[in-house]
């Protein structure tokens, strides 16, 4: 039986398609999530002590804020560069490796990832195929019912401290690792995918050799 080789641009595009491009946008995502999560539970800690100082605690309120505005920043980037189509959409990895970071019964990890999607959904509608910049939605969170912005506040009170800082290397600085579940959870997302690829990039390679094989039957 004669065998059919990808043309090199097919291997280079599945490369390319699957590095970087891939896991970059939800790393940008995943990191602030997971230092958001940090910081509301060193924040409810101090909210729990009886001898904490108010001004400690309005301060790690201020970086658990600053968490949730890099959680949007970033899910902003994301979705211009799928508008750009540089990458296309990933919302359901986004998701499923946020969840893999934390245990089941965490209630802090579940409001954050609630979040997430909530958000997501939100851009998804209301900029539909627009690229938009942090600027676009400036002070812009999910209204009185944003699960993140209560529990961060402690109560449904107003949101109008909150921050959406624009990404910068600075930003991106993050003193979590990526547990092995982000990376199991990538790495079976990549492999489907990769498979899909192939078989559709299989087809075409078969029809393409029917299409010739046709070709010299009528010649």
């Amino acid at each position: 039986m004669d065998r059919h080789p990808l043309p090199e641009a097919d291997y280079f595009t599945i490369s390319c398609y699957f590095g970087g491009p891939f896991i970059r946008p939800i790393r940008w995502i995943i990191s602030p999530a997971i230092q958001c999560i940090i910081e509301i539970k060193k924040l409810i800690e101090e909210r729990r002590n009886p001898n904490a100082d108010s001004q400690v605690i309005e301060d790690q309120k201020a970086r658990a804020l600053k968490s949730k505005g890099l959680i949007v920043s970033w899910i902003i980037e994301y979705y211009s560069e799928v508008v750009d189509k540089k990458i296309d959409f990933y919302d359901d990895v986004v998701v499923q490796a946020l969840r893999s970071e934390y245990e089941s019964d965490d209630n802090i990890g579940q409001t954050v990832t609630r979040f997430v999607v909530m958000f997501l959904k939100h851009i998804r509608t209301h900029f539909k195929g627009k690229r938009i910049t942090v600027y676009d939605v400036q002070g812009f969170n999910l209204g009185p019912f944003d699960p993140l912005l209560i529990l961060i506040n402690g109560s449904a009170s107003d949101s109008s401290d909150i921050i959406h800082p624009s990404p910068s290397p600075e930003n991106q600085a993050f003193s979590h690792v990526e547990s092995p579940g982000f990376y199991v959870t990538l790495t079976v997302s990549m492999t489907i995918l990769v498979l899909l690829s192939l078989l559709l990039i299989s087809k075409r390679m078969r029809r393409r050799n029917e299409v010739s094989i046709l070709g010299n039957n009528l010649t």
